[in-house]
Protein backbone atom coordinates (compact mmCIF):
# COMPACT_ATOMS: atom_id res chain seq x y z
CA UNK A 1 0.00 0.00 0.00
CA UNK A 2 1.36 3.57 -0.93
CA UNK A 3 0.21 6.63 0.50
CA UNK A 4 1.07 10.07 1.24
CA UNK A 5 0.25 12.08 4.50
CA UNK A 6 0.07 15.70 5.13
CA UNK A 7 0.61 17.59 8.37
CA UNK A 8 0.50 21.24 8.96
CA UNK A 9 -1.70 22.16 11.89
CA UNK A 10 1.45 21.37 15.05
CA UNK A 11 4.23 22.91 15.13
CA UNK A 12 6.09 19.50 13.95
CA UNK A 13 4.34 19.44 10.20
CA UNK A 14 5.64 17.14 7.78
CA UNK A 15 5.11 14.96 4.67
CA UNK A 16 5.04 11.77 4.83
CA UNK A 17 5.47 8.87 2.05
CA UNK A 18 4.51 5.72 3.00
CA UNK A 19 5.53 2.88 0.14
CA UNK A 20 4.75 -0.59 1.06
CA UNK A 21 4.89 -0.17 4.59
CA UNK A 22 8.86 2.04 4.41
CA UNK A 23 8.20 5.54 5.84
CA UNK A 24 9.69 8.44 4.03
CA UNK A 25 8.99 11.38 6.08
CA UNK A 26 9.88 14.99 5.57
CA UNK A 27 9.86 17.49 8.38
CA UNK A 28 9.18 21.14 7.14
CA UNK A 29 10.17 24.48 9.12
CA UNK A 30 7.49 25.46 11.41
CA UNK A 31 7.93 28.85 9.68
CA UNK A 32 6.28 29.11 6.42
CA UNK A 33 4.89 25.86 6.08
CA UNK A 34 1.66 26.65 3.32
CA UNK A 35 4.72 27.70 1.56
CA UNK A 36 6.87 24.43 1.14
CA UNK A 37 4.17 21.65 1.60
CA UNK A 38 3.38 21.14 -2.88
CA UNK A 39 7.34 21.46 -3.05
CA UNK A 40 7.54 18.65 0.23
CA UNK A 41 5.63 17.23 -1.47
CA UNK A 42 6.87 16.73 -5.17
CA UNK A 43 10.10 15.97 -3.40
CA UNK A 44 9.16 13.07 -1.87
CA UNK A 45 7.34 11.95 -4.79
CA UNK A 46 9.90 12.13 -7.36
CA UNK A 47 12.85 10.83 -4.98
CA UNK A 48 10.62 7.84 -4.64
CA UNK A 49 9.52 7.52 -8.62
CA UNK A 50 6.15 7.78 -7.81
CA UNK A 51 3.33 9.82 -8.87
CA UNK A 52 0.11 10.60 -7.67
CA UNK A 53 -1.76 7.65 -9.47
CA UNK A 54 0.57 5.58 -7.88
CA UNK A 55 -1.22 6.67 -4.00
CA UNK A 56 -3.91 4.07 -2.76
CA UNK A 57 -4.81 6.99 -0.73
CA UNK A 58 -3.82 10.57 0.74
CA UNK A 59 -4.66 11.72 4.35
CA UNK A 60 -4.20 14.77 5.91
CA UNK A 61 -4.20 16.52 9.83
CA UNK A 62 -7.46 18.48 10.04
CA UNK A 63 -6.55 20.16 13.20
CA UNK A 64 -6.66 21.68 15.29
CA UNK A 65 -3.68 23.75 14.84
CA UNK A 66 -2.25 26.71 13.27
CA UNK A 67 -5.34 28.72 11.55
CA UNK A 68 -3.68 28.81 7.77
CA UNK A 69 -1.16 26.37 7.61
CA UNK A 70 -4.49 23.80 8.44
CA UNK A 71 -6.32 25.45 5.83
CA UNK A 72 -3.76 25.01 3.14
CA UNK A 73 -2.82 21.52 3.61
CA UNK A 74 -6.22 20.52 4.07
CA UNK A 75 -7.47 22.37 0.45
CA UNK A 76 -4.16 20.91 -0.65
CA UNK A 77 -5.42 17.40 -0.06
CA UNK A 78 -8.90 18.08 -1.11
CA UNK A 79 -7.48 19.16 -4.44
CA UNK A 80 -5.15 16.42 -5.33
CA UNK A 81 -7.57 13.85 -3.66
CA UNK A 82 -10.64 15.15 -6.28
CA UNK A 83 -8.28 15.90 -9.41
CA UNK A 84 -6.37 12.83 -9.20
CA UNK A 85 -9.00 10.45 -8.40
CA UNK A 86 -7.72 9.59 -5.09
CA UNK A 87 -9.77 8.53 -1.76
CA UNK A 88 -8.79 10.57 1.69
CA UNK A 89 -8.60 9.58 5.13
CA UNK A 90 -8.27 12.63 7.29
CA UNK A 91 -7.00 12.63 10.77
CA UNK A 92 -7.08 14.41 14.20
CA UNK A 93 -3.95 16.44 14.45
CA UNK A 94 -3.33 15.76 17.95
CA UNK A 95 -3.54 11.53 17.32
CA UNK A 96 0.51 12.70 15.51
CA UNK A 97 1.68 12.62 19.51
CA UNK A 98 -0.52 9.68 20.82
CA UNK A 99 1.97 8.08 23.42
CA UNK A 100 2.59 4.47 23.17
CA UNK A 101 1.09 3.10 26.31
CA UNK A 102 -2.44 0.94 26.64
CA UNK A 103 -3.72 3.08 29.74
CA UNK A 104 -5.66 6.05 29.49
CA UNK A 105 -4.16 9.56 28.82
CA UNK A 106 -5.06 12.90 28.21
CA UNK A 107 -2.79 14.95 25.80
CA UNK A 108 -2.64 18.69 26.04
CA UNK A 109 -1.74 21.33 23.20
CA UNK A 110 -1.35 24.69 23.83
CA UNK A 111 -4.06 26.88 22.01
CA UNK A 112 -2.32 30.20 23.11
CA UNK A 113 -4.30 32.84 24.40
CA UNK A 114 -7.48 30.24 24.77
CA UNK A 115 -6.33 27.46 26.54
CA UNK A 116 -5.09 23.91 25.69
CA UNK A 117 -6.02 21.69 23.46
CA UNK A 118 -7.44 18.06 25.25
CA UNK A 119 -6.86 14.79 23.29
CA UNK A 120 -8.03 11.26 24.80
CA UNK A 121 -7.13 9.51 21.73
CA UNK A 122 -11.03 9.54 20.25
CA UNK A 123 -11.89 13.65 20.59
CA UNK A 124 -10.24 17.33 20.99
CA UNK A 125 -11.62 19.25 23.22
CA UNK A 126 -10.96 23.06 23.95
CA UNK A 127 -10.33 23.69 27.99
CA UNK A 128 -10.18 26.39 29.25
CA UNK A 129 -7.22 27.42 31.91
CA UNK A 130 -7.00 27.02 34.47
CA UNK A 131 -8.11 23.36 34.18
CA UNK A 132 -9.42 21.76 37.18
CA UNK A 133 -8.26 19.26 39.91
CA UNK A 134 -10.06 16.54 38.19
CA UNK A 135 -7.93 16.70 34.69
CA UNK A 136 -4.91 17.92 36.49
CA UNK A 137 -4.86 13.91 38.13
CA UNK A 138 -5.22 12.38 35.19
CA UNK A 139 -1.39 11.16 33.34
CA UNK A 140 -0.93 14.24 31.17
CA UNK A 141 1.26 14.53 27.95
CA UNK A 142 2.22 17.07 25.63
CA UNK A 143 4.90 17.84 22.93
CA UNK A 144 5.93 21.25 24.30
CA UNK A 145 5.85 20.75 28.21
CA UNK A 146 7.55 23.62 29.02
CA UNK A 147 4.57 26.06 27.11
CA UNK A 148 2.10 24.76 30.04
CA UNK A 149 1.73 26.04 33.19
CA UNK A 150 1.53 22.38 34.90
CA UNK A 151 3.71 19.73 34.67
CA UNK A 152 3.23 17.82 31.77
CA UNK A 153 5.06 14.10 30.52
CA UNK A 154 7.40 15.05 26.76
CA UNK A 155 5.57 12.86 24.35
CA UNK A 156 7.13 12.81 20.60
CA UNK A 157 5.81 12.20 17.56
CA UNK A 158 4.61 8.56 17.10
CA UNK A 159 5.00 8.08 13.28
CA UNK A 160 4.43 4.21 13.51
CA UNK A 161 1.28 4.80 15.30
CA UNK A 162 -0.30 7.19 12.80
CA UNK A 163 0.66 4.94 9.98
CA UNK A 164 -0.70 2.03 11.26
CA UNK A 165 -4.03 4.13 12.33
CA UNK A 166 -4.30 5.54 9.10
CA UNK A 167 -3.95 2.04 6.73
CA UNK A 168 -6.10 0.33 9.10
CA UNK A 169 -8.51 3.51 8.53
CA UNK A 170 -8.13 2.86 4.72
CA UNK A 171 -9.02 -0.67 4.73
CA UNK A 172 -11.81 -0.19 7.02
CA UNK A 173 -13.32 2.18 4.02
CA UNK A 174 -12.94 5.60 6.65
CA UNK A 175 -12.78 7.87 3.61
CA UNK A 176 -14.72 11.16 3.36
CA UNK A 177 -15.20 13.34 -0.35
CA UNK A 178 -13.43 15.82 -0.52
CA UNK A 179 -16.34 18.12 -0.76
CA UNK A 180 -16.89 17.38 2.79
CA UNK A 181 -14.00 17.37 4.97
CA UNK A 182 -13.70 20.51 7.07
CA UNK A 183 -10.57 21.57 10.17
CA UNK A 184 -11.43 20.57 13.64
CA UNK A 185 -11.63 23.48 15.81
CA UNK A 186 -13.46 22.60 19.04
CA UNK A 187 -15.44 25.20 20.91
CA UNK A 188 -14.46 26.39 24.60
CA UNK A 189 -15.65 23.62 27.10
CA UNK A 190 -16.04 23.92 31.15
CA UNK A 191 -13.78 21.12 32.07
CA UNK A 192 -16.06 18.44 32.66
CA UNK A 193 -17.49 15.41 30.65
CA UNK A 194 -15.01 12.66 29.36
CA UNK A 195 -11.97 15.08 29.83
CA UNK A 196 -12.71 15.89 33.91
Amino acid sequence: MNFLVIEASLETSFVLLSIKHLIFCTRLASRDTQNHLLCAIEKLLKKHQLSLKDLNFISVGRGPGAFTSTRIAICLAKTLCFSNQIPLVPFLSPMVYTPPISEPFLLLIDAKSRGVYAYNGADVTLLELPLSKCVLSKRLYSPHPSSLPFPTLLVPINIPFLVHHLETSFVAGKTVSPYKLRASYPELQEPRGSFA
